[in-house]
């Protein structure tokens, strides 16, 4: 009977339950697979002992896959990536199935499963890219996952365009005759690889959490090794009746099992409690996949360079798609990082000049709306009596609760053009242009009125609040004389007895 495990044992590495054992049994019989094959079967049965460890190592994939999209423990989107991975790993299979099976049943349809190879596997390929950009990461913005696909295209025109002058149009210009399948093979595979190993390594840099970067990690190595292995093998050209070298083999294997290794490592965390933190960011920005779209560029006009230097005849219908599709997505980045930066600095200028607390103006914003002299502004400083009572009595939190409530209530209060702020502590500003002292003297009995009427509710505490206020207007003067009148009035407020409004007398003519 098999041992329960906490979850402090289900720790970064461990392995436990059916789906460990499964994955080791399977790693074993891959390993036998190549011993047998490569070094006691003949030669020519060595297809046959490819074939067969492809199915019994996807199968164990598929198994586990299939296990944890049908967890309920897992969150909903978690599920659907493992799902999509899982849909992937079936084509693959089915490509596996395909090849080894039907020339044998059909002889006839040999060709036609050649044919379809190549685009099941593009397919199966796309599958597990989006697979495993499914899984939680650091969220992003709109703008982030546009920006992504974007720099995702560059690197596939880029590849497209290097691998279309290396391979394809030196072949085709020399009167080769390249099929349809080796094309798709030559031209998308690089780029779609290229992709996954950005996106899957820069959300394994991002993740904080020890045991999702494990898995995550696991994973992303896992995919790339096979991928890899599957594109060297597709580009050297091998035939189906030839036996591919040794790490043809072991290679893809070995990814495979690091795939299932993942997914079992997982499925143990989540029957034994070991559920990771949260995804949170952690602050460092991986820019790795606009970096490789610049390389994939600058590789790809450097071919175009050379293979004009050497003044090559080659086939430029290729060339000509490529540059321009390359030209068209430079300039949708260059708009979409505009756009950024456009925004970016919007929400950094409200952030200088807004009050983090109440969301009113800060000082900054308050200097700034007065600095202009207007005909007939007038002030109103006002702050809260007692305020260190309050935080004394009830907390520092009770007395955030009320200072948001108190802007809420002031807010509500104020004219349409008045500039309402806070100029730090418990002290707020009312700026008011045109309003003059019998204006502002209104404005300021509003406020008194509407902060005393009832006690703040301040998370669950009940706080009465008073306000005292100062008022000053003036003949144009710079705003911070109008600020120093009007403070004094505040501060004879405040001795004449609290909760209530003085006015500052007129300054004297000079």
């Amino acid at each position: 009977m098999m041992r329960a495990h906490t979850a402090a044992e289900v720790g970064p590495g461990r392995l436990v339950g059916w789906e460990a054992w499964l994955t080791v049994v399977t790693a074993v019989l891959l390993a036998a697979l190549l011993v047998v094959g490569w070094g006691l079967a003949p030669e020519a049965a060595r297809p046959a002992f490819v074939d067969a460890g492809w199915l019994v190592a996807l199968g164990c994939v598929l198994i586990l896959l299939a296990h944890l999209s049908a967890n309920a423990a897992l969150g909903r989107r978690v599920r659907r990536a493992w799902a999509t991975l899982g849909a992937g790993a079936a084509v693959v299979w089915a490509v596996v199935a395909l090849g080894a099976f039907v020339p044998l049943a059909a002889p006839g349809a040999a060709r036609v499963v050649d044919a379809a190879q190549a685009p099941l596997l593009l397919a199966a390929l796309i599958l597990i890219v989006v697979g495993l950009h499914r899984f939680p990461a650091v969220p992003a913005t709109a703008a982030d996952r546009l920006r992504q696909w974007i720099e995702g295209a560059i690197v596939f025109a880029g590849s497209a365009l290097v691998f279309w002058e290396l391979v394809v149009a030196d072949d085709l210009t020399g009167g080769g005759t390249l099929s349809v399948d080796r094309i798709m093979l030559t031209l998308l595979t690089p780029g779609i690889l290229a992709v996954l190993m950005v996106c899957v390594l820069a959300a394994v840099a991002r993740e904080r959490d020890v045991e999702t970067r494990c898995v995550l990690g696991r994973l992303a190595a896992g995919a790339l090794v096979v991928m890899a292995a599957g594109c060297v093998r597709a580009l050297s050209g091998f035939a189906p009746a030839v036996a591919p070298p040794l790490w043809h083999v072991a290679a893809p294997w070995t990814g495979v099992v690091m795939v299932a290794a993942a997914a079992a490592h997982e499925a143990a965390r989540v029957r034994y409690g070991a559920r990771p933190v949260a995804a949170v960011s952690s602050g460092r920005e991986v820019r790795a996949l606009g970096l490789l779209a610049g390389v994939t560029v600058v590789a790809g006009y450097a071919v175009v360079l050379v293979n004009g230097l050497r003044e090559v005849d080659l086939r430029a219908d290729g060339l000509i798609v490529g540059a321009a599709a390359i030209t068209a997505l430079l300039m949708a980045r260059q708009w979409v990082t505009l756009r950024e930066n456009a925004a970016l600095s919007a929400r950094l200028a409200t952030q200088a000049l807004t009050d983090e607390l109440t969301g009113l103006g800060n000082r900054r914003a308050l200097l700034e709306a007065g600095a202009d002299p207007v005909e007939g502004l007038a002030v109103v400083v006002f702050d809260i009596d007692d305020f260190k009572v309050v935080n004394d009595t009830h907390g520092h939190a009770v007395g955030d609760a009320v200072l948001r409530e108190l802007a809420a209530r002031c807010r509500r209060e104020v004219r349409g053009g008045d500039v309402l702020g806070r100029l730090g502590g418990d002290e707020f500003v009312v700026l008011l242009p045109g309003a003059g002292v019998d204006g502002a003297q209104r404005v300021a009995a509003a406020l008194r009125v509407a902060v005393a009427a009832q006690p703040i509710d301040a998370d669950g505490v009940a706080v009465p609040v008073t306000i005292s206020l100062g008022v000053a207007a003036a003949p144009p003067e710079n705003l911070e004389a109008l600020l120093a009148r009007a403070d004094r009035a505040l501060y004879e407020a405040k001795r004449s007895g609290r909760d209530r409004i003085i006015r500052a007398p007129a300054p004297s003519p000079a």
